[in-house]
């Protein structure tokens, strides 16, 4: 990214401690170049896309990803020696190409319009905290209370 910043001579990127926010330039730029890849996709799928389609590309959150599918895939091989396996981890579901997947896992209601969705798990999340924050002022009776505190 530093590169073509420095190519163009513009900065695309905000950079803040944790994360990356686009300028307006690099909004401006992004349209042209989601355009872009995703004419280099459709010449890739024309010219190779019989090879490609042997891969299973599944798609899904970064820690789903490593807890979850990565210490089952040895098993699968194992059953499934003459499969292969993409798995992309993803951060930001929503900005990429959602036709580029065979399998998407999100999280969610399982509502998205034009997919068919079938519920995977029935994980529960939970609040946890620190011995401090439970018997700090005022007292954790309820999680309305997490509103007053810094979530990781």
């Amino acid at each position: 990214v530093k590169l073509l910043e420095h190519y163009l001579r513009e900065t695309l990127f905000e950079r803040k401690p944790c994360s990356l926010v686009l300028t307006k330039v690099g909004a401006a730029y992004l349209p042209k170049v989601r355009d872009g890849l995703e004419r280099l996709a459709a010449g890739t799928d024309e010219v190779f896309g019989l090879r490609r389609c042997e891969v299973l590309t599944v798609r899904a959150p970064v820690g789903y990803s490593v807890n979850w599918i990565a210490p089952r895939l040895p098993g699968f091989f194992h059953h499934q020696p003459e499969s292969q396996v993409r798995l992309v981890s993803t951060v930001w579901g929503e900005q990429f190409d959602n036709a580029r997947f065979d399998l998407d896992i999100r999280y969610g209601t399982g509502r998205w319009p034009g997919y068919k969705a079938d519920r995977l798990t029935w994980d529960e999340l939970k609040p946890v905290c620190t011995p401090s924050v439970l018997q700090g002022k005022p007292a954790m009776r309820n999680p309305d209370i997490l509103s007053h505190h810094r979530l990781l």
